[in-house]
């Protein structure tokens, strides 16, 4: 009897194990589309408690984000507009600001990659993700247009650089103007070292005459 509870016991084990593997690992045939477009993903999506977790990098570069990872801590910060989320892997507390919230799966790592929960990180930056289960299919829509205050700054800026360049133009136009000056004023004093050099000429022609004369007196 004991051998039988044994053997019933490892095929309850198996079976659960089983269980577990394909809950775990159900998500190789998901597809996410991201405004339009799949994304290409290096690793199968994972699910586990009906959280669907994706490489790191993609779901991060598709929200226009960069996030920091710290290897001492295993922990992962990003920010986008004035939301910043914190995650651990392997671990079910995340954070929004300085708010904690539980998740339903923690990140991991999968083949080299950290996987973590779309659906956490996209609520957290305002998008609700839609789930097709006849197709399989995660659909996120994200408006990743510049806001109209940014677009304003931007426009401020080219002013204040198209001004700048106005600045620039008129400070070589003086520059030139200075040049055209000191060209002129290069001219002056050559003519003034000319004039002199006559004066020294006439001065010279002077002292011949005088010469002359006061030879011609002494011989009278």
């Amino acid at each position: 009897m004991f051998q039988k509870y044994t053997k019933r016991t490892i095929l309850a084990l198996i079976i659960s194990t089983l269980f577990l593997v394909s809950t775990v690992f159900a998500g190789q045939d998901i597809k996410i589309i991201f405004n339009g477009e799949e994304l290409k993903l290096d690793v199968a999506p994972v699910v586990e408690n009906d959280t669907t977790l994706v490489p790191l990098r993609h779901v991060f570069e598709a929200f226009g984000v960069s996030p920091e990872w710290d290897g001492t801590n295993q922990t992962i910060t990003a920010a986008k507009d004035d939301v910043v989320i914190w995650l651990q892997l392997n671990n079910k507390i995340a954070k929004i600001g300085d708010e904690e919230v539980e998740l339903l799966a923690a990140p991991k790592a999968v083949d080299g990659r950290t996987l973590v929960p779309l659906r956490f990180i996209s609520e957290a930056f305002g998008v609700s993700p839609e789930w097709d289960g006849a197709t399989k299919t995660i659909t996120i829509n994200v408006d990743l247009s510049v806001p109209a205050e940014d677009e304003d700054v931007d426009t401020e800026v080219e002013d204040v650089d198209a001004e700048a360049e106005d600045v620039d133009a008129e400070v070589e136009d003086v520059d030139a103007e200075a040049e055209d000056v000191d060209a002129e004023a290069e001219d002056v004093d050559a003519e003034a070292e000319d004039v002199d050099a006559e004066a020294e000429d006439v001065d010279a022609e002077v002292e011949d005459a005088d010469v002359e004369a006061e030879e011609i007196s002494d011989a009278e």
